[in-house]
């Protein structure tokens, strides 16, 4: 089915005052598949926005589209240090989407063990789950959590390593 309007008109219409066109657009930027087609490049320029909405949203709809948004890494991994929590953990979530064999998106989610949010550090042991080619110093720093102070933390280290275990 073809997804109505462009990228440039998503964001147009994410930053518009009209609530349907806001709501229209984080509805198609959320959904997107890696089946859809879809100008990347015009989503990796939106992560240099000035609109923190638009850098959340481009950040989640590069993450929907999988392998094919490959290029956005690097952008990506910038994401990872933007002040908001949220941006941080929707960037890793979609670096694991995006390339769950690619190093330097391994190195951004190991670093975000260490980031000062609990809801980072859980969403990067989510993440680490999808992720290939985990070694034994990947393991020990998910270890290392074991005596995070935040309970759903310490609670995904046993998940993830479980997870990683059965890959």
């Amino acid at each position: 089915m073809p997804i109505n309007g462009t990228p440039e008109q998503w964001f147009a219409w994410l930053t518009s005052t009209n609530q349907r066109h806001r709501h229209k657009a984080k509805l198609i930027l959320g959904s997107l598949t890696p089946a859809d087609v879809v100008d990347i490049q015009v989503l990796i320029h939106a992560l240099t926005s000035e609109n923190d909405e638009v850098i959340f949203w481009a950040t989640v709809a590069l993450g929907c589209l999988g392998a094919q948004a490959t290029q956005a890494i690097p952008m990506l991994i910038s994401v990872t240090h933007h002040p908001a929590f949220g941006h941080r953990q929707a960037a890793i979530k979609s670096l694991s989407q995006i390339g769950p064999n690619e190093m330097a998106a391994k190195a951004a989610i190991i670093a975000a063990l260490q980031d000062a949010s609990p809801f980072v550090r859980r969403q990067a042991l989510e993440a680490m789950i999808g992720m290939q080619n985990i070694d034994a110093d990947d393991l020990e720093c998910i270890r290392a959590l074991q005596a995070d102070p935040d309970s759903a933390v310490v609670a995904w280290i046993e998940i993830a390593l479980r997870n990683i275990g059965l890959q």
